[in-house]
């Protein structure tokens, strides 16, 4: 039969505009991503801020896609802990944790050393598109 001989591949699309949100929920749709056998094909519209910028990364390299005025931003978690000094001891091992789960992640898809990872995330910086490319956040503006 001929449309057994046709390959058809599917890709699934991820929008975003975003300023951010819920860190751990934002794991977990990268955590879905990552374990997708299908292209994610990942678009900012216009801002990907916080966890967001994380999530236009992760998409499969070749079809992570900003506008041409697109603006990502990269930070360390922001992460507010209270309670006691036990508390507190623990939260900040778990803080760490993140800080480097994340720095890893970010390493890990724009090919970058730690160190050049953790100054920009360090410095919470706005990227635009353009520049976004050469540091490998994405891959086209289109």
């Amino acid at each position: 039969m001929v449309l057994n001989n046709i390959k058809i591949r599917k890709e699934v699309r991820v929008y975003i505009n975003s300023v951010g949100g819920c860190l751990f929920n934002g794991l977990t749709i990268y955590d879905m991503i990552q374990v997708s056998k299908i292209d994610v094909k990942t678009i900012c519209l216009k801002y990907a801020s916080s966890v967001s910028s994380l999530l236009i990364i992760s998409g499969t390299i070749g079809k992570r896609l900003c506008l041409d005025r697109s603006n990502l931003y990269l930070h360390l978690p922001n992460i507010t802990i209270t309670g006691n000094l036990t508390t507190l001891t623990k939260s900040l091992k778990n803080i760490n944790w993140i800080d480097d789960g994340i720095t890893k992640i970010y390493m890990k898809h724009c090919g970058k050393i730690y160190s050049n990872v953790i100054k920009v995330m360090t410095e919470s910086i706005w990227i635009p598109s353009d520049l976004a490319i050469s540091w490998t956040v994405i891959d086209n503006v289109i």
